[in-house]
């Protein structure tokens, strides 16, 4: 029996109902994109150059999405003059915006900063018809694209603002897929367990304070280093997600390339009106090399916090695995076995 697939945009029931839907096994990203806005190549060799770059894309987003209850939001770039003309300006076809547990949540991160918003150009004096595509993988681990028409981008827009100044206010990275819980280390209550079992095994008062403060030393460090832990997590997905938008990045400027060419050679078409599409003299409000020039000094801060982050959390386990080698010796010189279970600790680069 077949299952019927609803889109998870997170924008309502009116925005669901609109979205058309891609089955990105059946019809790949580049056909998809081309026929969502009805444009043809019309130049075999470009064609082929461009089918090329969509399909790393396409790779790029599945290895991305892999493992994850999440998308891949893409923006797709198009205006329209006054005569009806389509323009892509200077063949940025695509914007790749990111991953997220849903378009909100990618494009609110891609709009941390100003510098990440558009900004005023010659574009003004065309209606904007640009529109964005979700990505998403369905129970069977299948890619489907999903539109977000242009009557509703205002609406992601304004809602993508509103959460991303939410989020600047409050400071905080937000964790791009909530459902997947953080890495801890639970070595502490192993040994609040032994205590409340064998501690009272051993006469010696003294021995038995020694060891519940070393237990308890154990726990207060275990709960400090899980907080940087968990920074630490959080600073690895950032890093990750920046290296795969980067590279995203990359592709789309090549593919912006390959379009740019085909308008300046009239060879991209409009099916609708059968008309040459416009705009390799146009810039685009936000051009894919600045934001890939601005993402790089982002990751260069992050790398940074990150190896900073290392080295203390290579200390801090180094204390833990020393209480907890501490703590087993002072049993087993009192002659008290306890339960064998051996501590974990994360490996670090």
């Amino acid at each position: 029996m077949s299952v019927e697939i609803y889109p998870k945009l997170g924008l309502g029931y009116e925005v669901n109902n609109a979205s058309a839907m891609f089955d990105l096994a059946k019809l790949p990203l580049g056909i998809s994109v081309l026929q969502s806005i009805s444009i043809s190549l019309r130049n075999a060799a470009l064609e082929e150059k461009g089918s090329s770059e969509f399909s790393k894309l396409q790779l790029l987003i599945d290895n991305a999405l892999d493992g994850h209850n999440a998308g891949y939001l893409l923006e797709v770039s198009l205006f329209t003059d006054e005569f009806g003309n389509l323009i892509v300006p200077h063949g940025q076809l695509l914007l790749p915006i990111g991953i997220g547990s849903e378009p909100i949540d990618a494009y609110s991160e891609f709009l941390r900063t100003s510098q990440l918003r558009p900004s005023d150009n010659d574009l003004k004096t065309f209606k904007n018809s640009s529109f964005y595509i979700w990505i998403d993988k369905d129970p069977n681990n299948k890619m489907k694209a999903w539109t977000i028409p242009t009557q509703f981008r205002d609406k992601l827009i304004q809602s993508s603002v509103k959460e991303a100044n939410r989020r600047n206010k409050l400071s905080t990275w937000v964790q791009s897929f909530p459902s997947e819980p953080y890495e801890s280390i639970d070595r502490s209550n192993y040994w609040i367990e032994v205590e409340r079992s064998k501690l009272k095994s051993i006469e010696d008062v003294n021995k038995r304070a020694e060891i519940s403060k070393l237990t308890q030393e154990m726990k207060a460090l275990e709960t400090r280093v899980n907080k940087i832990y968990q920074n630490y997590q959080k600073l690895v997905k950032d890093s990750t997600n920046k290296n795969n938008l980067l590279k995203a990045l990359s592709i789309a400027n090549s593919i912006a390339d390959i379009y740019n060419s085909a308008i300046k050679l009239d060879n991209l078409i409009s099916s609708g009106t059968n008309k040459p599409v416009g705009g390799n003299q146009i810039m685009p409000p936000l051009t894919l090399a600045g934001t890939a020039e601005f993402i790089e000094k982002q990751k260069v801060t992050t790398d940074m916090y990150q190896e900073e982050t290392t080295r203390a959390l290579k200390i801090d386990f180094y204390s833990l695995e020393k209480i907890d080698t501490e703590l087993g010796r002072k049993y087993q010189e009192n002659k008290v076995s306890i339960p064998n279970r051996e501590l974990n600790i994360p490996t670090l680069p």
